[in-house]
């Protein structure tokens, strides 16, 4: 491994009196692939007070999302990984160090992950562009529709990395929930019927990890509810979700 590098304290304050509450909704409720968000964005000024845990080691396979992630997210940046055989490769090198947290309040609704005592507040649904469960992009008149997809939360962390914007570079903190997310169900009547009830199904197993796990707190849509529904799927309960506090 490369020598371990403490990422400099950043305060994630610093972006609160450029916070807009309109803006902030749409990253969630507007997402398309194009209206983008990468997780350094303002958070709500309530939001700011993260408790986060000492810094740990991100896991090898997790790494390597995140890896994916940034260099997907920031095309014109050249990232090398902290692998020892490109430590004098040239670019950026992502850390591996992170900062988790048990739970997140995002706008007054309180988000717990895996790692938390309750799990109340676990599974909560996203927009992304739509897939199959191997990640393969799904193509329907011609182009890549928006899917609502549904997960639970593993963890919150927080990563710091440097950037560059024009002629400064910077470090910049980012705040994701690490997803894994539900397969998609493929008994059509099923779906039908649940939908006739205002519910959705998936499966109660996950899709195939892919950088799609890494999801900045920003574009979590809402909470959801599940609950079994034979052997091997879930019935999906949209919950409402706060816009203020």
């Amino acid at each position: 491994l490369a020598p371990h590098l403490s990422p400099p304290p950043i305060d994630l304050t610093i972006n609160a009196a450029k916070f807009d509450l309109n803006t902030f909704i749409n990253y969630a409720e507007k997402w398309n692939g194009r209206l983008e968000v990468s997780g350094w964005e303002p958070l709500p000024p309530s939001t700011l007070s993260l408790d986060l845990k000492p810094h740990v080691s991100i896991s090898d396979d997790h790494y390597e999302l995140l890896l994916q992630y940034y260099r997907h997210m920031y095309p014109y940046d050249i990232f090398k990984s902290y692998h020892i055989e490109d430590v004098d490769a040239p670019g950026e090198m992502v850390g591996y160090i992170i900062q988790k947290m048990l739970s997140v309040k995002i706008l007054g609704q309180l988000y717990r992950s895996d790692e938390a005592r309750s799990k109340k507040g676990i599974n909560v649904q996203a927009l992304f562009l739509e897939t199959d469960n191997n990640g393969n992009p799904v193509i329907c008149k011609g182009r890549q529709q928006t899917e609502m997809r549904y997960g639970r939360i593993t963890y919150f962390f927080v990563h710091h990395i440097r950037l560059h914007q024009g002629d400064d570079t910077s470090h910049f903190g980012h705040t994701f929930a690490f997803v894994n997310w539900y397969a998609k169900s493929s008994d059509i009547p099923s779906i039908a019927a649940q939908r006739s009830h205002g519910l959705m199904e998936c499966c109660n197993h996950s899709r195939r990890m892919t950088l799609e796990c890494i999801l900045p707190v920003h574009r979590i849509f809402s909470p959801i509810a599940v609950t079994p529904n034979g052997p091997d799927k879930l019935v999906v309960i949209p919950l409402p979700c706060k816009t203020t506090g």
